[in-house]
This record gives C-alpha cells, sequence and structure tokens, in this order.
C-alpha cells in the first residue's frame, strides 16, 4: 500500500466526524443532494439512515448519478447537512479516483485509429481496475479501523 495514502486515511479517519459507503437517492436541480447510508464507519446518524449534501464552495463535488455509491468523508455544518469535499478521499465507486491518487487516464489516441482507440480503452480498464482495488483495500481498513474505535 502506498504510505502516503495509508497516512490520508488515518489522518482523514481522525479529521472527519462522519465516514460512510452511501447511495444517491435524489440530486436536486440546486445542487443538493440525497445519499442513503449503506455502511458507516464513523458517526452518528440520529432520526433516519438518509443525509443531504450540499455545495457549499469550489472544492465540494456533486453527484451526477441517481444511485451511485460513494465513500464519503465529511462532517456536518451547522444546518445538519455535509458536503464531499473533492480534496480528500471521499469518491465514487464509478469513477474511483481521489485527488492526488496518480491514477491518472493517458493521453488521447488518434480518433482516426480504431486499434489505438481500444489500446486506450483497455488501459483505463486497467486503471480503473487498480483504483477500485484500492478502494476496496480502503473499505476493509475502515472496517477494521471501526472496530478498535
Amino acid at each position: 500500500m502506498n504510505k502516503n495514502l495509508e497516512e490520508a486515511q488515518k489522518l482523514s479517519f481522525e479529521e472527519n466526524e462522519l465516514i460512510f459507503v452511501g447511495r444517491v437517492t435524489e440530486i436536486r436541480n440546486d445542487g443538493s443532494y440525497v445519499l442513503e447510508i449503506i455502511e458507516l464507519f464513523k458517526g452518528e446518524i440520529i432520526d433516519s439512515s438518509f443525509v443531504n449534501g450540499i455545495s457549499h464552495n469550489t472544492c465540494s463535488m456533486i453527484p451526477h448519478n441517481l444511485y451511485e455509491t460513494w465513500l464519503v468523508y465529511t462532517n456536518f455544518n451547522s444546518e445538519g447537512n455535509i458536503s464531499i469535499s473533492q480534496c480528500g478521499l471521499s469518491r465514487s465507486f464509478e469513477s474511483p479516483y481521489y485527488f492526488g491518487s496518480g491514477f491518472f487516464p493517458p493521453p488521447p489516441p488518434d480518433i482516426n485509429n480504431p486499434i489505438k482507440i481500444l489500446e486506450l480503452e483497455s488501459q483505463i480498464l486497467d486503471i480503473k481496475k487498480k483504483a477500485l482495488e484500492e478502494l476496496k483495500n480502503e473499505i476493509l481498513l475502515l472496517r477494521k479501523m471501526k472496530k478498535i474505535r
């Protein structure tokens, strides 16, 4: 495991009051959204298994796809809403890349060369597979950290 990632995971676990895997159940026109908590690693949710999310600054991410699953590290604001920071370890299962992950897509191919396009698609799938494996290992680590808390 990448030593920097391991350090970031421990720091993120300490600094965030709410860590969970959640599914997007609603996306509103004002940029707010609702996540249903599937698995809670840290924090408490009172009265529901749903949290409301907002975009409150330029570092906030907004889920774009209904029913997409996310790993979220966050804190509640004064109104009881969350925000997903693109500068941390939060990420979707569909796009499992976090800030600083080092998983960058290769440059675009010559669009007139079908073989080069297929090679690029294969490279992208390899990168995504590595990122998904890292995400899976992170969830396993969060389960362990939850038990020792």
